[in-house]
């Protein structure tokens, strides 16, 4: 993408269910891929998505949805994936999976206004 352009937005819709998690990771990395990011960031995002993605599946049930923008700019990319509160990343037991998204991504953040989970991707870029 050239300086200067608008942004490029890739999105995806999927039912919240377990089976889809795959399918969820799978959008991503072939995304990130496509926009030249590299395998550790790559298998960095997938676990990311998967935590929030089983997050959304937990909380919203069969009857929700899994949504998933990742918007491209010059300054780097930003993966939104919601609906997700504070609280549905919270621990059940065990480890939360926010904590796990924030020790991979630590700007990562609950937006509540959008009710997502907001992940700046900075990453080198080509000069």
């Amino acid at each position: 993408m050239s300086e200067g352009s608008a942004a490029d937005s890739f999105r995806l819709s999927l039912p919240a269910d377990p089976k889809q998690v795959g399918a969820a990771r799978l959008f991503v990395a072939t995304t990130f891929r496509m926009l030249g990011a590299d395998e550790d960031l790559v298998a960095d995002l997938k676990l990311a998505v998967s935590e929030a993605a089983s997050a959304i599946v937990r909380a919203q049930g069969l009857a929700g949805r899994i949504l998933i923008e990742i918007s491209s700019v010059a300054s780097g990319e930003t993966v939104t994936i919601g609906p997700l509160t504070a609280d549905d990343m919270a621990a059940d037991d065990g480890i939360a999976p926010g904590d796990v998204v924030v020790a991979v991504f630590r700007d990562a953040r609950i937006d509540e206004h959008k009710h997502a989970l907001v992940i700046p991707v900075n990453r080198p870029r080509d000069s």
